[in-house]
Formats: C-alpha cells, structure tokens, sequence
C-alpha cells in the first residue's frame, strides 16, 4: 500500500539487480542509499528504465513496436516482431524482439506447403480454415486461401477468424502489488510474471524494494526509539518507501496501408506495411512517409512545406509544388529504373505531423501511372506513424 508523508510523497525504491545495489540495501532497515546514476538508463524488457531522484528511482519508457531495447537505447527493428513468412516453403521467424533478421525455422515438406507463415496441407476441403500470421487461411477450390486481418487484428487460432488484438505486443503492466503482466508478440494475451521475494511490482516491471526511515521520524539516521522532553518514547518504524503507480505511454503501432485498384471505383489489392515511418528533411523542407511491405514500396513526398504544417495538399491546388506519390511493386529493374509508378494526381491529407518521437497521421488518394506502359493504377490509403527525424 502506498503510504503519504508529511514531508510529501516517498519515492519507491528500486534496484532491478544492479550491482550498486545491494542485498544489505534491499533488506536491512537504516538510511537510504543511492543504487543508480542520475541519469544512466538501462533496459527492462522493451522499455528503457532511467535513474531519478537522484539515484533512488527509475522512470519507466516504452521503446513501442516499431523499436527494441538494447544497451540502455531504443532501437529500430529489423523485422517486424514475431514475424512468420513465407521464402519458397520454408517458414522464416523474425525474432519476437525484431533486433536481428528473419531466420529459417522450419521447411514445409511432404503434401504441405507454407502459407503466410504456417505450413498446412497443399490440398484442403472447401470450407476448412486455419491462421497464419495475422492472416485467415480459408479452403476454397482445394487450396487454403489468404486474407488479411485487418488493422489492429490478429487471427484466433482457436476459432479461426480475425479479431481485434488483446493487447499491443511487448506492453507491460501490474497484475497485482507483486505479479507483472507482458503482452506476447501476437498481441494475443497476457503473459503472467510474478516477482521474486522482496520484490513489487511497478510501472509493469519487478523491482526489489529497498526499505528506508520514515523521513519525519525522529532519528531516521540510527533507527532507535528517541525520548522526548517530556518522558514520551517516539519510535523510528523501518516503511517500504512507495510513490503511485502510472500509466506507461506505450507506443501505438505504426500503421500504413493502402487500397490498389485497377479503376477508380473498385476495390482492389489491400497491403499493410510491415515497416512504415516518417521523416522531414529540414534542408529540402519535405516530409517523407514511406512503406516497405515484400517487394511493395510506397512514399509519399510532400514539399516544400513547413515543419508541423497540416492540411490538404493536392496536385491540382500545387500546395506543395514538388509533392509526389511513389510505388513500387517488384515487377520491375531496379537497377534502371527507381520508381515504376509515380503519381499523376493526388491528394494527401496530413491531419497531425508531430515532433520527433512524435507521430504523423493522416490518408491520401492517387492516380499512379506505370513508367514502361503508362497504364493507370489508383490508391485510396491512410497512415498513423511514429517520426523519426
């Protein structure tokens, strides 16, 4: 329970088995030492822990979704966490971290085949479903087909269909004052942790707590009973120092998907990109929010405008005079040309461009024309991503 002193709120102490913090500190009652560096920030699952209050507490960050935790910083994946692909019919994991590449994990072999992520029979009866990776496989015409979950689902293995996730993957909270909670890297459930002996649970991670001297007591830096003048005997109670716990801003996933069409009126290929994000490069003043899902690239360029600037920008209104709108789709030489398709007309709405660290969100449409045939494609897209730079 946490406890209010008159000279203000305690800190809770806390030592995540540091070597400046020792089993003597966590346990005997006396004065109360520093274990930590003003300052210095170490990891704690996907989250950085940083040393406040002069060395007697951590404050608790989410590195999100799209980053890890390693060496005290938030690091850019390399893989989308948890990850299950497809390279022929092998099955490739990313590690649910995403701190290194996809790795082969299994090959598919006999009458099976890999299909998102998973392997399953090469011939099925029509109706049959089964999950791969934040995808529903249904039988139709012998053979399992496709579908993507939608944005903030993943696919219930249980009763095979797209439901909204539980929970955004690497999240931490208390179950209770001595057992912590993670998201696994589905986004399916909660994982129980219940902390060691000694330890509580704050900000979603198991601290050991460090006992000290009620700061109002009479004589906290020796611990005995003190006689006052007149006869009475005040003693000096060894307390758990504790402050409130509080919401940790864990970071939304990053979102970026769009609709492909062949005609301006009909519904087409939808992609969600694995890896998204947004940059503004200050020297040419453009905004950059790009995709990379497989072969599938797309950006958006809107410049030359100014930081934190939102609106409508469009091709005819020229709000934007060197705007455009980008794509490829693997079918085409790289190494001759950058960009098959390239916009022909557009609108782009930014309605939120955030700092660094902060988020840019916002949908567009396009008319994209291919470089080779100057055939006609038409995107009808929207985006809700973090911003790097």
């Amino acid at each position: 329970m946490a406890r209010s002193f008159p000279f203000g709120t305690a800190i809770f102490l806390l030592c995540l088995g540091l070597s400046g913090c020792s089993e003597d500190a966590a346990t005997t009652p006396g004065p109360v030492a520093t274990f930590c560096q003003e300052g210095s920030v170490v990891c704690v699952g996907n989250a950085t822990a940083t040393c406040i209050e002069g060395g007697k507490a951590y404050g608790v960050a989410s590195c999100g979704e799209s980053k890890y935790c390693a060496g005290g910083k938030c690091q850019a994946v390399i893989c989308e966490k948890g990850k299950r692909s497809c390279s022929g019919n092998t099955v490739m994991a990313c590690p649910d971290n995403g701190a290194a590449d996809a790795t082969a994990a299994q090959t598919c072999g006999g009458s099976t085949v890999c299909k998102a992520g998973v392997c399953v029979p090469a011939s099925c009866t029509d109706g049959a479903k089964s999950c791969g990776w934040k995808t529903l496989l249904e039988c139709k015409g012998g053979t399992y087909k496709e579908t993507a979950c939608g944005t903030g689902q993943v696919c219930n293995a249980a009763s095979p269909k797209c439901v909204a996730r539980q929970c955004v993957p690497g999240a931490r909270q208390c179950l209770t004052s001595s057992a912590a909670q993670v998201c696994n890297a589905t986004g399916t459930a909660w994982v129980g942790q219940s902390c060691a002996a000694g330890q509580g649970c704050y900000d979603g991670v198991c601290h050991s707590l460090v006992v000290g001297k009620d700061p109002d007591s009479p004589d906290a830096s020796t611990g005995k009973d003190v006689t006052a003048g007149d006869g009475t005997v005040q003693t000096d109670t060894p307390t758990t120092l504790d402050v409130p716990k509080k919401d940790i801003d864990w970071e939304p996933l990053d979102l970026f998907e769009v609709t492909i069409s062949q005609t301006p009126d009909t519904t087409g290929q939808k992609i969600k990109f694995g890896f998204a994000g947004a940059n503004y490069l200050s020297t040419i003043q453009m905004l950059q929010i790009t995709g990379d899902e497989g072969l599938n690239k797309l950006e958006l360029q809107i410049a030359k405008v100014d930081e934190y600037i939102t609106g409508t920008f469009t091709m005819v209104g020229g709000e934007a005079p060197e705007a455009n709108v980008l794509m490829n789709d693997g079918s085409n030489d790289q190494a001759t040309l950058q960009w098959l398709y390239q916009a022909s007309d557009y609108t782009i709405q930014i309605d939120e461009f955030g700092a660094p660290g902060g988020r840019v969100k916002g949908s567009f449409t396009a008319e994209l024309t291919n470089a080779l045939d100057n055939s006609l494609i038409y995107l009808n897209g929207s985006f809700d991503v973090a911003r790097g730079s």
